[in-house]
């Protein structure tokens, strides 16, 4: 964090000088006979209770599972979160749980409620139109299987879509219904479900979730009961299959065909046992059978070969959800959670259901968030869900840090270089080294070592985040601060003193270029042929072109268009200002730069955004600031501009955006409630759907936030890291 004197703003030479999940959705194992001939009569009230008895509750069985490092298992409930009286299902996704609550009298709305997986707590209650019976979330909605009506005659099934950045409904898909799934870039529904298919059988429907319309058709033959998606394929349980049918369908994505109809070997048992909807990982399908001899059947399919391997394992009851950490999870009836080890095929996990608010009859609807290794179940009689942890706690050594929702994160913590990967592996590079950049395919770190005394020099280097291997690329009489990789990747541009130079990434004799004069930062253009200045006042916004040495100066301080918006914006008629840390949006249409003013007449100094199109016409600016703040960035997926702005000295106490196609300015973060809490840097995710703040509290140390630029909520704060100093160097793949 650095104020703003009234002299010319010099950039230090390193950071240490200065304290500065998709969801699918699933079907619990509610398809006995005996369940659904009691659902059924139980039913006949309204035709949605019959609906609801031929169609079971939905859970996860999504195999979608990251590469973990080995997990310390240690089931253990950890929250129980009211949500209101008798929910259906959940679905996490998008940055929190989501649960259907039906209304219970007629004047009640029927709502879906928005749950902060960080706090446990509701956040949002969302009013819908008809009964949420299931909901899907993944390519960037919520989605809610809506039924309205109250017999055969007049009922009618739709899709509702929730937009998560506003919790609003913004479109409805008419003609859909569940089961649904999420994968592959589509939303999978069907036409009629259950014995609504009628003779010629279900049709599953691919929708683009761009357009919300129908993209395919695919003609099933059979009556869906299920679908799931995973390992690639859409899945889909048939309901009383004819032989030669299929038990459970098996999808191409890519192609929308069947590519196989899996029959699973049943025993004769005297009646027909009960297939129910895979649990998807570890390349298999782990189909479940109920219940001869009064157990549940497992049989693995191999995803390559769709065929069943091996022998059934027997197991005590419930329904897989979910494939995780080498188990495939179980939910039973009253709410017992349970683990089968896949390497020794033992129950090794458990967590009696008699020991919380256990779920509802038939089975509870139950979801993994596979990102924190979290289960949620509904607890459809006890008007909660109850969250139970698989990871045992971390250990104090640990607790410091987790883990991005992507990526990775290269970190400066004191004077040791760290990256921190989505897996949570925390890789220490080094000691007394400084970290610049990540290679734009995440395998390489830039870094610097430290000079070993005031007149000693610097040696840029990389190093292999897979072997540890350092590759010298330069050698420098300075710390060469900044030092940034171009997009390609083909070339690295650095800072030696205040000389720009380039050199080829694969390390060769650098370029130095005095004669531009002094270059405080810099900034590459998406095509990796430019780079943008920053210079002393009162120089130009200056842009090189790297192959032909073309120098160009779009902007000047003095130009009547920069005059005018900083006089708009009370600093008065402004007689000396610097164009600091310009940056080229990913589209390569615009420059941000931070004016600084420094003397003004009838006004004050203070700081204000400007965004330029590459022609130098002002397009757009953000909040006047009366501090300094080091934290901006563009999006990598969009033309949205991130910004720390304050008002106070040393206050830096919102993060914003700004668009400069809209003009649009706003807050999405703020900790002004937060005392002396102060924004210090930001950066976003390599796909643009997330930004990690770090802040500083000076009487409490140095606090890592992990923020959704989705819905724009603290999705996880990163316990307090040693104070003074935490710097994001870059967030890359």
């Amino acid at each position: 964090m650095r104020s703003s004197p009234a002299t010319t703003h010099e950039p230090t030479h390193g950071p240490e000088e200065e304290p500065q999940a998709e969801r699918h959705p699933e079907s619990s194992p509610a398809r006995r006979l005996l369940a659904a001939t009691l659902a059924l009569a139980l039913a006949i009230v309204t035709f949605i209770g019959l609906w609801w008895g031929f169609r079971p509750a939905p859970a996860d069985r999504s195999g979608e599972e990251a590469a973990q490092e080995p997990v310390d298992l240690d089931p253990r409930v950890t929250a129980v979160v009211p949500v209101g009286p008798y929910p259906t299902d959940v679905a996490v996704g998008e940055g929190a749980v989501w649960v259907s609550v039906p209304a219970q009298q007629p004047e009640q709305d029927n709502l879906i409620v928005r749950i902060d997986p960080v706090t446990n707590e509701v956040v949002a209650r969302i009013p819908m139109e008809g009964y949420v019976e299931e909901i899907a979330t993944g390519a960037g909605g919520v989605w809610g299987v809506a039924i309205e009506g109250t017999g055969p005659a007049d009922v009618s099934f739709s899709v509702d879509r929730i937009d998560p950045v506003t919790n609003e409904v913004v479109a409805r898909i008419a003609d859909l219904s569940g089961p649904l799934a999420v994968g592959e870039g589509a939303l999978w529904g069907v036409d009629h479900a259950g014995t609504r298919a009628g003779l010629e059988g279900s049709t599953l429907l691919r929708i683009d979730p761009a357009t919300n319309q129908v993209a395919a058709r695919i003609a099933l033959g059979v009556a869906a009961w299920d679908i799931e998606f995973g390992e690639g394929y859409v899945w889909v349980l048939s309901m009383e299959p004819e032989p030669g049918e299929g038990d459970i369908l098996q999808i191409d994505p890519a192609t929308n065909d069947v590519v196989a109809r899996i029959e699973i070997p049943l025993p004769d048992i005297g009646y027909p046992p009960t297939v129910f909807a895979p649990a998807l990982g570890e390349g298999s399908a782990w189909v479940p059978v109920c219940c001869p001899d009064n157990e549940l059947m497992l049989f693995r399919v191999d995803v390559g070969t769709s065929r069943v391997v091996g022998e059934p394992i027997r197991l005590p009851g419930g329904a897989p959800f979910a494939v995780a950490a080498r188990h495939v999870w179980f939910i039973e009836e009253r709410g017992a959670l349970y683990g089968l080890n896949l390497d020794t095929l033992e129950v090794d996990q458990s967590v009696s259901g008699f020991d919380w608010p256990a779920g509802g009859f038939p089975d509870p609807s139950t979801e993994l968030d596979l990102g924190q290794l979290a289960v949620w179940v509904v607890n459809s009689d006890q008007n909660s869900l109850t969250r139970i942890d698989l990871a045992a706690p971390p250990s104090p050594a640990s607790m410091a840090t987790h883990a991005p929702p992507e990526g990775k994160l290269l970190l400066q913590v004191s004077d040791r270089v760290e990256v921190l990967d989505r897996d949570g592996w925390l890789q220490v590079l080094g000691d007394d080294l400084i970290a610049l950049d990540l290679s734009p395919d995440g395998s390489l770190a830039l870094v610097s070592t430290k000079p070993k005394s005031d007149n000693g020099g610097a040696e840029l280097l990389t190093i292999d985040l897979e072997s540890g291997e350092r590759s010298t690329i330069a050698m420098t009489d300075a710390v060469p601060y900044p030092a940034r990789w171009s997009p390609d990747g083909s070339m690295i541009a650095y800072r030696a003193g205040y000389v720009l130079c380039l050199v080829e990434a694969q390390g060769a004799a650098s370029i130095c270029m005095p004669d531009l004069g002094r270059v405080y930062t810099f900034d590459w253009a998406p095509d990796s042929q430019r780079l943008v200045l920053g210079l002393p006042p009162p120089e130009p916004l200056t842009v090189l072109d790297v192959v032909s040495g073309q120098v160009t100066r779009p902007v000047h301080s003095n130009d009547e268009q920069v005059l005018s918006a900083l006089e708009q914006v009370g600093f008065g008629r402004a007689t000396r200002v610097q164009f600091e840390s310009p940056r080229w949006s990913s589209s390569g249409r615009y420059i941000a730069t931070l004016a600084m003013v420094f003397e003004t007449v009838g006004g004050r100094e203070g700081n204000l955004v400007l965004v330029f199109d590459t022609d130098g016409n002002l397009v757009t600016r953000g909040r006047p600031m009366g501090e300094y703040s080091d934290a901006r960035s563009w999006s990598p997926s969009m033309d949205v501009f991130a910004y720390g702005w304050g008002g106070a000295p040393y206050e830096i106490v919102q993060a914003r955006t700004l668009d400069p196609a809209t003009g649009e300015d706003q807050a999405f973060l703020s900790t002004e409630d937060v005392a002396r809490e102060t924004v210090r840097d930001l950066a976003w995710s390599p796909s643009g759907r997330w930004i990690v703040i770090v802040t500083v509290t000076p009487k409490e140390g140095t606090h890592l936030l992990r923020v959704s630029f989705v819905d724009s909520v603290i999705l996880e704060t990163v316990g307090a890291i040693e104070y003074p100093v935490v710097t994001l160097a870059d967030w890359g793949a």
